[in-house]
């Protein structure tokens, strides 16, 4: 699992749409979260991993030799480019909707990345992002690529073993902190890792997916959501977005990582089974725009809501055609980082 590897080139970094299908479905699953979309908002075992999925798929494609020199400008073009203009956009929305109150506290927000101040259960606690609350993803992640991007710049297998059980000691270290971090800084580290664990898992695969049996992958599936369905049931909520592992408090963050691999894998299987057919298509499309989605979905539900237009059901269509637009636009205008 820990060394340099030399022969992933063209898989990590080509479009594969079962990944995109797996995005797709993610980002569908995030804007059903935010408007507790009937029927699923209920069921944890269908949102459990649902976060942790997005890092692990992104180490689907990240390639070995990407070091911190080129990843810190693919990244802060990639990530924090977009998080800077849709963030904007979002306090304006937020100005125009609901008057200029709440201007400052979203503009802190924004610097500061983090849904609230302290963890959300305590009292007196300050909230800080209101409209803009999915983007901490965004800078999440930026933060998790730099430290994932240190364990790629490392050559040896032994440095490379040190330096993950520096990372998962710093995660546990800063569960500890009394405020959460800005830019997610208390649980990058655990983000890194389960970045770390998808780009090998999806070296794993391609080695091996030939000589799997159909019988041995369905006696594993099943197994695997035997295990993923336990551990949701035993494990309680999680909310990756304010340092919310579990019931178990630290002893969940193992759990939280179990999670979100087996449900990682569940759900490659099932984009995987529906490659190249019209559900799968839909997926990958969707999928395509996730990060744009990301960033622009509660700015929409909320000008739909202050104009009046309701529904659970009008909401997501009009996220995705919304982002459709924008993105067509920003094509012809050239400007690939929107």
């Amino acid at each position: 699992m820990f060394s340099k590897e030399t022969h992933i080139t063209r898989s990590q970094t080509e479009r594969t749409n079962w990944i995109d299908s797996m995005k797709g479905i993610g980002i569908l699953l995030v804007m059903a979260a935010h408007i507790e979309l009937p029927y699923l908002i209920d069921k944890p075992w269908i949102f459990a991993g649902y976060i942790a999925m997005f890092f692990v798929v992104s180490g689907f494609t990240l390639p070995a030799n990407e070091g911190i020199t080129k990843g810190l400008t693919k990244k802060w073009k990639r990530l924090l480019i977009p998080y800077i203009v849709y963030g904007t956009i979002g306090i304006l929305e937020t100005c125009f909707a609901h008057g200029t109150g709440g201007t400052w506290k979203e503009m802190t927000g924004l610097a500061y990345s983090r849904y609230c101040i302290y963890p959300v259960d305590m009292s007196g606690n300050t909230k800080l992002l209101g409209i803009n609350s999915p983007m901490w993803f965004l800078t999440a992640m930026f933060t998790a690529f730099m430290l994932t991007y240190i364990y790629n710049d490392i050559s040896r297998k032994t440095g490379r073993i040190i330096y993950v059980t520096i990372l998962a000691m710093a995660a546990t270290g800063l569960y500890w902190s009394p405020v959460l971090l800005p830019w997610s800084l208390d649980t990058a580290p655990l983000f890194s890792i389960l970045i770390i664990s998808g780009r090998h898992l999806k070296n794993w695969w391609d080695a091996n997916k030939e000589t799997i049996s159909q019988r041995n992958i369905v006696v594993g599936m099943l197994a695997i959501a035997a295990l993923y369905l336990t551990l949701v049931y035993i494990n309680g909520p999680i909310n990756l977005s304010v340092r919310i592992y579990g019931d178990y408090n630290i002893g969940s963050m193992a759990l939280t990582y179990i999670i979100g691999i087996t449900y990682t894998i569940l759900l490659g299987a099932i984009s995987i089974g529906i490659d190249k057919t019209i559900l799968g298509t839909a997926a990958a499309w969707i999928g395509k725009m996730s990060l744009r989605l990301m960033c622009i979905h509660m700015i929409v539900f909320d000008a739909l809501h202050s104009l009046g237009i309701g529904g659970a059901y009008i909401y997501i269509p009009t996220a995705i055609g919304i982002n459709w637009i924008i993105g067509k636009t920003a094509t012809k205008l050239k400007l690939r980082w929107i």
